[in-house]
């Protein structure tokens, strides 16, 4: 870095100089005093970046403020600041400056190694940026230079990514290989061959995450076999790396939210980095298991209220986490909607309405109403070993209120809990709600509910629980503690946003809530009238996890109640690109077999 003598240098007759980093200058706003980076224009790969950049609002990408010319000082070892060698003049993009520490200056302090307990958490956030340029931007923006050097510690916690000379837009224009401009040890197979993709930035995460816990070279991390590489390492964090580094682009993670899901895993699940990587590789085997353990499975996760219990065959080759328990915040229209999706696609699923006050799920789904049998009243405490399910009297309780009585009661058996489960139109799902005594609201043990949760993990791939709105509701309360996954369907507008950020805030505050499990969705989204992409997602911390297209509500012929009907298939597919995104659904061509 080149720095300037006191007789500071002015530019545009509005930036004063300090000092030049590579082609680039640091430099300071006369006006306002806000440092500033100062980029030529020529440094960047794909002009069209540019222009992408200026409409970018995220707080952890700098933004582009102006564009200005000057004459650009050369300074060599033999020629001194004031000798007044120039050079022609040259445009330069006014870039926002991020403040902080670069990862590369943090390794290099902490002495060539970090704890991934530390930097885990900042990861994830860097993931999420890359799912943000990726997943939620048109046209798609690679970096394609992600390392240390291009990592931001903000003050705060937070994290930026900045140095986007060699990003591009896709789709790309054919390339040939000498004009790829990349960082040795970092690149992909397939940007070495001019083909980069999104999962070209994936596999420089995970050589990224060997630089930090290795202290080794960029270069060096694909020589040695990858178990011996991550000898010392967590398990979690190997099986996180093994699925960023694979030759093949198609067998990494299939997208940028999926890693990002991994890493926050592990910010919730401390104790996984703690797990020693030897339960996976085998050190007596030269050879790398064929299918990589993933992050959360039988043997690493805990088996706790909040987090997966069961195993199906298949699960270990497929980075995508179980996310078994998803709580959608209030809008029972939604909620059913992702429960038919995932229901469609062969996973069984059932779907709950632990809103006591003010149940709707039984309405939008074409319940019949109090078809309890004598069968499912026995299971209060009559005869649980003789339950015959086809036994025809009905008793007045929905199958949710039956269930939390008989969970106090201690006569629910999980080989009986089918039983209460209602079956709906659509195969796979079924539910478990109804309408509630109110005089009986009051006298619900709250641990009825988690014992329930782990009840119906045994029942189901996937459990879908619409809680409501408030945070007084104790049922809504534990429905969000104990979730993998919690939804909140808003309308992109900076009112409803800021209303449960809010929420968010409070319970963070009341309670050991993690709130990168959280996913903010933009439903019935017109872009005429709501927030646009970046900027909602910016209103949402950066955790804005995908929107749904305006829709029409249509009449339920039965019960005069409106639900989500969606005028075209593709809107149905909109549904399950977020699902997908979100790791609920496994992306096309990974399905199982």
């Amino acid at each position: 870095m080149t720095e300037i003598s006191s007789k500071q240098l002015i530019a545009a007759e509005s930036y004063r100089l300090e000092c030049q980093a590579g082609k680039s200058w640091l430099a300071v706003h006369i006006a306002t005093g806000n440092r500033v980076v100062l980029k030529p224009l020529a440094s960047f790969e794909d002009p069209r970046v540019v222009q992408h950049l200026m409409k970018i609002r995220h707080p952890a990408i700098p933004r582009l403020l102006d564009r200005v010319s000057f004459q650009s000082p050369e300074f060599t070892s033999s020629s001194a600041p004031n000798s007044g060698s120039k050079s022609a003049e040259t445009e330069f993009l006014v870039c926002e400056y991020l403040t902080g520490v670069t990862f590369s200056e943090w390794l290099h302090k902490a002495g060539g190694v970090l704890p991934p307990e530390d930097v885990i958490p900042l990861l994830a956030q860097a993931a999420r940026i890359l799912a943000f340029l990726h997943e939620q931007n048109e046209p798609q923006l690679l970096h394609l230079d992600l390392k240390p050097e291009h990592l931001v510690r903000m003050p705060g916690g937070q994290v930026g990514l900045i140095d986007y000379d060699c990003a591009r837009l896709l789709p790309l224009a054919p390339v040939c290989r000498s004009t790829i401009r990349c960082t040795a040890g970092y690149a992909a197979p397939e940007l070495l061959q001019g083909q980069p993709k999104p999962a070209s930035d994936i596999y420089a995460f995970g050589v990224l995450m060997l630089v930090l816990f290795t202290d080794l070279h960029a270069n060096e991390c694909s020589l040695p076999p990858l178990e011996l590489l991550c000898r010392d390492l967590p398990v979690a964090v190997t099986n996180i790396i093994n699925n960023c580094v694979k030759a093949d682009p198609k067998q990494r993670f299939p997208s940028a939210s999926v890693l990002a899901y991994s890493l926050e895993q592990l910010v919730v699940n401390r104790s996984l980095l703690y797990q020693n990587v030897n339960s996976v590789f085998n050190e007596s085997s030269p050879q790398r298991p064929s299918t990589p353990v993933t992050v959360c499975n039988e043997k690493t996760k805990p088996d706790v209220v909040g987090q997966s219990s069961i195993k199906k065959s298949g699960d270990a080759a497929n980075p995508i986490l179980n996310q078994q328990l998803v709580v959608v915040w209030d809008h029972a229209e939604f909620a059913i909607e992702i429960s038919r999706r995932l229901a469609l696609s062969g996973k069984e699923t059932i779907v709950i309405d632990v809103d006591l006050l003010n149940p709707r799920l039984d309405l939008l789904l074409n319940l019949s109403a109090d078809a309890i049998t004598a069968a499912q009243l026995s299971i209060e405490g009559t005869s649980p070993m003789s339950l015959r399910a086809d036994q025809a009297n009905t008793y007045d309780k929905p199958g949710l209120e039956l269930a939390l009585t008989s969970i106090m009661r201690q006569t629910l058996l999980p080989e009986h809990f089918p039983i209460l489960l209602q079956k709906t139109e659509t195969a796979h799902l079924k539910a478990l709600t109804g309408s509630y005594l109110l005089r009986d609201y009051a006298h619900y043990d709250p641990q009825t509910l988690l014992q329930l949760f782990k009840t119906c993990r045994l029942h189901a791939d996937t459990i879908v629980v619409r809680c409501g709105r408030f945070l007084h509701d104790s049922f809504t309360c534990l429905s969000l503690l104990a979730a993998d996954l919690v939804l909140i369907p808003i309308q992109a507008l900076p009112a409803e946003i800021r209303e449960f950020n809010r929420y968010l805030d409070f319970l963070i505050n009341q309670y050991p809530f993690e709130r990168c499990k959280v996913r903010f969705v933009a439903i019935e989204h017109d872009p005429s009238r709501h927030l646009s992409w970046s900027m909602a997602d910016a209103l949402c911390g950066g955790l804005l996890g995908g929107s749904i297209s305006k829709g029409c509500l249509g009449k339920n012929s039965r019960r005069n109640v409106k639900r989500i009907r969606f005028r075209h298939s593709e809107m149905a597919s909109e549904v399950d690109q977020l699902l997908r995104r979100l790791g609920l659904l496994i992306p096309i061509g990974q399905a199982r077999r």
